[in-house]
């Protein structure tokens, strides 16, 4: 059973719909719209009308905005065919249930089973959504900016403009195209139906340019162009790209060609190169000493930490071959059997394109 209600009150919450509610919007006097209808799925190769299993829903009255509709559900007590199950109802479509049930022995209607209610409002209205963004040569999404009201509409732009390439459909309002043109575009529409009903419409529509077409990641250049992120590998503010004072520094880890022996002190060069361009002004080693055993570790004064945490500064560190290289010393006494490894790396402020050499390992073992 399906009984419908036209008015002009938005709902306000689901519990609204519910009938015999206080302050609800269904009116004590509902309309039947359909007395009952058998729900079933249609057996064999039904086509056309006989597959369909639609509830009648009557249009909407002259000046009728909004509809609430609630759907009872009974279980069917009727005749099957013994084949294939179908229902075979004794009481026709849309016709009222008799009084007296069995009649001639049948009742369709059984037990209630629940029932739902559903409401829409067809006010017309403009969409209150932030439009998508646009680019440059790309199909625009195609994106309604009214809604609802009585077909047929009338759509148009009342002031600014549309994005060039982009175009309001006057008669579903439906803004589409292709953009021909960056920029920030605002325009405003009026919109009517058949019903009377008229609204207007701002909106706001960003069209951007893909200028790195060849490179999906980005679409802005930046300073670096459009293969090139803009990263700051040192954090100094300035982009890589951009970057003009240029160091290559590298770090390696040495200790004496003569064999290592127990009890004997064992010293550790920590070796800085620069091979750029530019001086550093200031670099920095850090060191871990891991393995052992081994003790009496010794520090130069421009180093601090213990064995596992080690930092020392080189101070200026030059460029070219030989003025570009700085040497601090550790040392420590190893134990019988010791396995002693040195990790080292080496950086500064100064902008190093080849990160790779910045690292080095040495391990010793001591008989």
């Amino acid at each position: 059973m399906a009984q419908g209600v036209q008015g002009r009150e938005r709902p306000g919450s689901l519990n609204k719909l519910l009938l015999g509610i206080a302050g609800g919007v269904v009116p004590d006097e509902t309309e039947i719209e359909t007395e009952w209808k058998l729900i079933q799925s249609k057996p064999g190769n039904a086509e056309g009308e006989q597959e369909d299993a639609d509830v009648k829903e009557d249009p909407l009255d002259a000046g009728k905005r909004s509809v609430i509709r609630r759907y009872e559900f009974y279980t069917y007590n009727g005749p099957r065919d013994p084949e294939n199950n179908e229902a075979q109802p004794c009481v026709n479509d849309d016709s009222p249930v008799p009084a007296e049930a069995p009649v001639d022995g049948c009742s369709d209607i059984g037990d209630f089973v629940g029932a739902q209610n559903v409401a829409v409002d067809v006010d017309l209205a403009a969409v209150d959504n932030a439009l998508p963004d646009g680019e440059v040569g790309i199909a625009y999404p195609a994106t309604p900016l009214v809604i609802g009201g009585l077909p047929p509409h009338t759509v148009q732009v009342t002031g600014g403009a549309e994005p060039d390439g982009l175009q309001v459909d006057p008669v579903t309002g439906v803004l589409s195209g292709t953009p021909t043109q960056a920029g920030a575009f605002s325009f405003e529409i009026q919109a009517s139906d058949s019903a009377g009903g008229v609204v207007t419409g701002t909106f706001d529509v960003n069209v951007t340019v893909d200028l790195c077409p060849d490179d999906p990641a980005k679409t802005d250049p930046g300073a670096c162009g459009c293969a090139v992120e803009d990263t700051d590998v040192n954090g100094n503010g300035v982009v890589d790209c951009l970057e003009t004072t240029i160091a290559d520094l590298g770090v390696s880890v040495g200790v004496p060609k003569a064999a290592p022996r127990a009890g004997r002190r064992l010293r550790i060069a920590l070796r800085v190169s620069n091979s750029g361009p530019s001086a550093v002004t200031e670099a920095t080693i850090s060191a871990a000493i891991s393995g052992g055993p081994f003790d009496g570790l010794k520090l130069p004064r421009t180093c601090t930490g213990t064995a596992d945490a080690i930092v020392c500064s080189t101070g200026r560190v030059g460029s070219g071959r030989r003025p570009g290289r700085k040497t601090r010393t550790i040392s420590l006494v190893p134990a019988p059997g010791a396995l002693i490894t040195v990790d080292a790396t080496v950086s500064s402020p100064v902008y190093d394109p080849n990160p790779s050499n910045q690292g080095a390992s040495l391990t010793v073992t001591v008989p």
